[in-house]
């Protein structure tokens, strides 16, 4: 105050000096007591402490600091980060010094724009940790605030303040795309099962409740569930590749080895779609019966790139087929080759889960209530036992190490370690889209300048079609088509050359096909260095053709490109291997998808062993038949 009185004194006579006369000076003095006060509000005022932030966590399905995410160095030399998700609800959690301040509030920002100003709150009464396994990870300077969807997008900063402090610095969140994910269902009723035995409305869906759990533990924001156009697939047989010492065959009720013929089967059939780069999965619940007309458990599920297959009740294992579907392998292995950061497959280090719906923290270890309490310090997987914290209790294994029985009851589905989450959001943010903005109609997501940009699956140089042409995108989309799967036998095993039932006519996709008969376009595949698609038949050759037979007598032919040639020797005679009728090499499925505008009568396997030099033969023989 001192500095304050001095002030004071000293402005007088400079004002008298100035002014002269008498009669003003006494107003004149008032206002500079005034003016004065003010002063002195300015001059508190730059003494006031900024607000400091020693922690700051964005919680949505797992606890990440706030700007540049959780970022792990793989053994590639490449870096992995979970960031934010992009249109999901979150919380913040800051600890902050606020030195005897009061009324903290989080100012949100898009941009250099004020959106909205949200309290900070100290009530904790609402959180909890699932199991009570360990304490709140809160500590006295803990402030928490709840943001909605709306506001956490691309160029969200925020920042403190208070009523008698200065603002702490901006946060900037490091978000990941905007992203969606559609996974397409496709039940396989199986052995005579129809919908009289497990409804369809049964089998499309998750619940409600898992829908809810999947949306929260999967870093993704928006999943969508939707029905595949085709509906069902309804076989009363199955025909199982060559296995453990035996040929293929036609199995007629549960068989151990249709469930991965089936993960197969499902596979062809995404392929053909044209789907198989796009934000798309497919899910393949199997609905068998046996011979008393009672359904029976498909005995597990399996899944890798895109697909999975299992039961219908989307139980703990559709979460680890969906992992598989998202490229990741098992926990345990994949920390024993070192892909995995997290001892024996566990997630003890990772950090902690989040359910939003309940403000439930889900910590890294197992509640009482878990399936596996009591038997998990007996649990082993590739040499690696189960990790216990000081007290003796047991770390979870992630979701890919049968991380589903360590949940507690309440919950559907185990939790993926955070590793893997960042994982799964990398997956999505590799998936090309339909984008009717972009000139070539698909768009690709870069990361590090967070935009979509133009990709043009027409130019493939390189590969020239030896994954498909147009690297297997889809020719035409939303055309009248059917799907037609089908099985040959290189190893000419009885009746295992076939077609399988033929789906429904259905609103689908088209892929660019070979015409055999015409001559521009088996010089397209031609092995010269010139054709266009020169590769079609590199990979294993090309010595099949489907004829398809049209109820107004057209006829349309279609080059099946794989087959059992050598790797890129597409003219060299087949290995022992894949003439043997035990040997899983001489057998494969296939898949196509052909126009359906018209009524088709029969569809035929032809053989027309290497297409791309010698032709169609006009009296090429007949593998299989069916008539429609």
């Amino acid at each position: 105050m001192k500095k304050i009185e001095f002030l004071k004194i000293l402005s007088i006579p400079i004002f008298l000096s100035a002014c002269g006369g008498e009669s003003s000076a006494p107003n004149q003095v008032m206002n500079t007591d005034k003016e004065l006060k003010l002063t002195e509000t300015q001059t508190q005022k730059q003494t006031l402490i900024p607000i400091t932030l020693s922690k700051v966590n964005i919680i949505q399905s797992h606890i990440l600091p706030t700007e540049q995410g959780k970022v792990w160095k793989l053994k590639d030399g490449s870096e992995l980060t979970y960031r934010a998700t992009p249109n999901k609800s979150a919380i913040i959690l800051l600890d902050l010094n606020l030195n005897g301040d009061q009324n903290p509030k989080i100012e949100i920002y898009k941009s250099h724009n004020l959106i909205t100003s949200i309290n900070l709150s100290q009530d904790y009464k609402s959180f909890s940790v699932d199991g009570n396994v360990k304490p709140l990870p809160f500590s006295k300077n803990t402030w928490i605030a709840n943001i909605p969807k709306e506001y956490m997008q691309k160029g969200l900063r925020f920042r403190v303040i208070s009523d008698n402090a200065q603002p702490s610095s901006f946060k900037e969140v490091e978000f990941s795309l905007h992203s969606n994910l559609k996974i397409q269902i496709l039940p396989f009723y199986l052995f005579g099962a129809s919908t009289n035995l497990i409804a369809y409305d049964k089998v499309i869906s998750p619940t409600s409740q898992q829908k809810a759990e999947l949306e929260n533990i999967w870093p993704i924001s928006e999943l969508i569930f939707e029905q595949h156009p085709i509906g069902e697939i309804k076989w009363d047989y199955m025909i199982v590749p060559p296995s453990d010492g035996k040929e293929a065959e036609k199995v007629l009720e549960k068989d151990s080895r249709v469930i991965n013929t089936i993960l197969n089967t499902i596979t062809t059939i995404y392929y053909a779609s044209g789907n198989s780069s796009l934000n798309y999965q497919y899910y393949g619940p199997i609905v068998q019966m046996n011979s008393k007309g009672e359904y029976q458990y498909p005995g597990g599920g399996v899944g890798w790139g895109n697909v999975s297959v299992g039961d219908h009740y989307y139980s703990g294992i559709f979460n680890h087929e969906s992992g598989h579907a998202f490229g990741l392998g098992h926990a345990a292995g994949e920390y024993k080759d070192n892909n995995f950061p997290y001892y024996g497959g566990s997630i003890k280090g990772s950090e902690w889960g989040f359910d939003i719906s309940t403000n439930t923290f889900i910590s890294d270890l197992v509640t009482s209530d878990a399936q596996n309490y009591s038997n998990c310090k007996k649990y082993t997987s590739h040499g690696y036992v189960r990790p216990l914290d000081e007290n003796g209790n047991c770390y979870k294994v992630d979701v890919m190490e049968s991380g589903s029985e360590d949940r507690s009851k309440k919950y559907q589905y185990g939790i993926f370690s955070d590793y893997n989450a960042a994982r799964i959001q990398k997956y999505v943010e590799s998936k090309t889209i339909i984008n009717d903005k972009s000139l070539t109609n698909y768009s690709k997501w870069d990361q590090k300048n967070y935009q979509w940009i133009d990709y043009d699956p027409t130019d493939d140089k390189w590969d020239r079609a030896r994954f498909g042409i147009n690297k297997n995108y889809a020719n035409k989309r939303n055309v009248l088509v059917k799907t037609v799967v089908f099985t040959i036998s290189n190893a000419n095993t009885k009746g295992m050359t076939q077609i399988y039932p033929v789906s429904k006519t259905y609103t689908g996709n088209l892929l660019k096909q070979i015409d055999p008969t015409d001559a521009n376009d088996l010089a397209k595949i031609s092995r010269n260095s010139d054709s266009i698609y020169k590769n079609f038949c590199a990979e294993s050759g090309c010595d099949y053709t489907l004829k398809v037979y049209y109820k107004n007598q057209t006829t349309k032919h279609f080059a099946i490109q794989g087959g059992f040639r050598p790797w890129f020797k597409e003219s060299d005679d087949f290995s022992d291997n894949k003439l043997d009728p035990k040997n899983s090499e001489s057998f494969r499925t296939f898949a196509m998808n052909i126009p359906a505008e018209n009524q088709i009568s029969k569809i035929e396997i032809l053989s027309t062993p290497i297409l791309w030099k010698n032709g169609l033969d006009k009296s090429a023989k007949i593998l299989a038949s069916r008539d429609l």
